[in-house]
């Protein structure tokens, strides 16, 4: 049996199915976009703690590392199986939220953060059991459909927050969760049309969470290219959450002394910037990761050493670029998961790549902040250029092992 490639697909927007799922997932990703930045918001205004705000705002990467656990779970009994119960999960406890915050007293933070926690484990389960299921709902085209969902992903980090700023000030914290509890609807009439994954009958073998986990690591390493870019995410991963917001935030305010409006201003436009990057990959015809990948780490590379010059323009300039290359490096990572790995090992292996991809991009905002009050702003840039050379050298590793096995025919 041949393999099918992948690298040159129709573009998924000519399936109608496609585009009715793009739909849903793009008006459930948006009202998540606005639940991420109101609910801890309301929960201050609820309970005036700034430490339920933060343990609020981690919910949402601390989901990765539930990924293998998931992704094994869809593995086993189909991805469908966490798509409902995820969604009703989520429905369930943000309607919750919303009857807590209309009784008027101040509520329990033990209560508010155990909900908060159980709309963030239900959305996980529900993505994971969508986007492992996409190469099985659109068999044509599915590395381009992922690409697609993910530079959809990336457009609704955009709308969310302008959706907040937009009607926060007429239904306030409390309306917006109502808002974004009815978009968890999107999806569920994406289902009742007919577009969800097959059902398929539970994996044979009784496998341990170890043995299962190990085989999909097993998946990651027997493929060079998708392992050079997970190991390479490692440092991606750290450097690109530590330069935006963070890092360049406090950049532009105390050393270029830009202005808070316009410092909004720019981050629309970095923003952007990721937008773009992201559909310049899922939106090619042809896909070569390996060098898509390195193209994305060199310009994150160039955009971290530029971004922290003193000179507002060339500032500004990098970190479009920068972001153009995050936008873009991660649509290929998404996308080459896809094309690499079998059906029935994807959420397992998947879930392993977002496990290992997660910690750097949790650790990165903390960590940033100890280096940037050691060696200043200018120089702590400098090190997170240094080490997306680190991420560039393992992909160009990996490129001249696959061009010397193909040359020896192996």
């Amino acid at each position: 049996m041949t393999t099918p490639d992948h690298s040159s697909e129709p573009s998924p927007w000519k399936d109608p199915r496609f585009r009715i799922f793009a739909l849903g997932n793009a008006l459930n990703n948006v009202g998540e976009g606005a639940y991420d930045l109101a609910m801890p918001l309301l929960a201050y205004q609820l309970t005036g703690s700034l430490g339920l705000m933060g343990v609020l705002a981690a919910f949402t990467p601390a989901t990765l590392l539930l990924g293998p656990v998931f992704g094994a779970a869809a593995d086993r009994w189909g991805p469908r199986c966490l798509v409902l119960p995820g969604l009703a999960l989520q429905l369930f406890a943000a309607a919750m939220v919303n009857l807590v915050a209309l009784r008027g007293d101040q509520p329990s933070i033990p209560l508010l953060a155990v909900l908060a926690a159980l709309v963030q484990l239900g959305g996980s389960a529900y993505r994971v059991g969508w986007m492992t299921g996409v190469p099985q709902m659109f068999p044509g085209c599915p590395v381009r459909a992922r690409g697609t969902l993910s530079s959809l992903y990336v457009g609704t980090t955009i709308a969310g927050p302008a959706l907040v700023a937009v009607l926060v000030g007429s239904i306030g914290y409390t309306g917006l969760i109502w808002v974004n509890t009815a978009t968890f609807l999107a999806p569920v009439v994406v289902w009742m049309l007919g577009v969800h994954p097959k059902g398929r009958p539970g994996s044979s073998r009784s496998e341990g969470f170890r043995a299962t986990v190990l085989n999909g690591w097993s998946a990651i390493r027997d493929r060079p290219v998708l392992l050079a870019a997970t190991l390479a995410l490692i440092p991606l991963q750290f450097v690109t959450s530590a330069v935006v917001p963070t890092l360049a935030t406090f950049h532009l305010r105390n050393e270029a002394h830009v202005s808070a409006d316009a410092v909004s201003t720019v981050f629309v436009v970095v923003n952007l910037g990721g937008l773009a990057g992201a559909l310049f990959v899922s939106e090619r015809r042809r896909f070569d990761p390996g060098r898509l990948l390195t193209v994305s780490a060199a310009g994150l590379a160039a955009g971290s050493f530029g971004a922290g010059s003193e000179v507002t323009v060339v500032s500004v300039a990098a970190l479009v670029v920068f972001q153009f290359c995050n936008g873009s490096c991660g649509s290929a990572v998404s996308m080459l998961i896809v094309q690499s790995l079998p059906q029935e090992t994807l959420g397992r292996a998947s879930g392993l790549v977002r496990l290992i991809s997660g910690v750097p991009f949790v650790l990165g905002p903390l960590l940033v902040v100890p280096l940037q009050q050691s060696f200043g702003s200018t120089a702590t840039f400098a090190v997170l250029g240094t080490l997306c050379c680190v991420g560039l050298a393992a992909l160009r590793g990996s490129a001249l092992r696959v061009r010397q096995q193909r040359e020896s025919g192996g």
